[in-house]
């Protein structure tokens, strides 16, 4: 038997299929604002690779908490370094990674726990007075940032930041796509 249907009634798509194209849209939207973040990280990294080198000294470097309320570590260096006579003091620090107490569930089990091991490994082979390679901005010479990136999570980001933006498009193109599809076959 098959359904009846009044005559001039409009058949609307059901509610979630509306509600998988917002949320398309609004992935879309993210992978928009994770492009331009990338291309402000990659125009920063690119002026960094022109900037002079300078031999600095580690002065102290830690894993420490990201931020207070941060449940992620980073790497963080206070070095010291001369440029046209002058001593100068800077920081260099690594991206953040989930710090293993904070972890609930991962993909890659004990990863968390490696990747703070390496990060502690770095720095303990790393005690004050350790001579580390670092470019400094001609404009402001307090700014540095690694040469070699043998440091855990440091040096080039915009790589993972262009596979982040990946994922986001592509994910907020299939949700879009069957979103659309769902709603016409309706």
């Amino acid at each position: 038997m098959e359904p009846t249907t009044i005559p001039g009634e409009t058949k609307h798509p059901p509610i979630w299929t509306g509600i998988l194209l917002l949320f398309g849209c609004f992935v879309a939207l993210c992978a928009l604002f994770s492009l331009i973040v990338t291309a402000g990280v990659a125009w920063q990294e690119n002026r960094e690779v022109h900037w002079p080198e300078a031999s600095a000294t580690i002065q102290q470097c830690s894993v420490e908490r990201a931020s207070n309320r941060s449940g992620s570590n980073i790497i963080d260096c206070r070095i010291g370094y001369v440029v046209d006579g002058e001593t100068l003091k800077s920081r260099v620090d690594s991206m953040s990674w989930p710090a293993p107490e904070k972890v609930v569930w991962e993909f890659h089990p004990g990863k968390a726990q490696e990747t703070f091991n390496n990060m502690q490994g770095w720095v303990e082979a790393h005690p004050p007075g350790t001579t580390i390679a670092v470019r400094y901005d001609p404009a402001s010479h307090a700014k540095a940032a690694l040469v070699t990136t043998d440091m855990p999570l440091g040096g080039v980001r915009t790589t993972r930041n262009i596979q982040t933006t990946v994922g986001a498009a592509a994910l907020s193109a299939a949700l879009l796509i069957i979103a659309i599809f769902l709603r016409r076959c309706w």
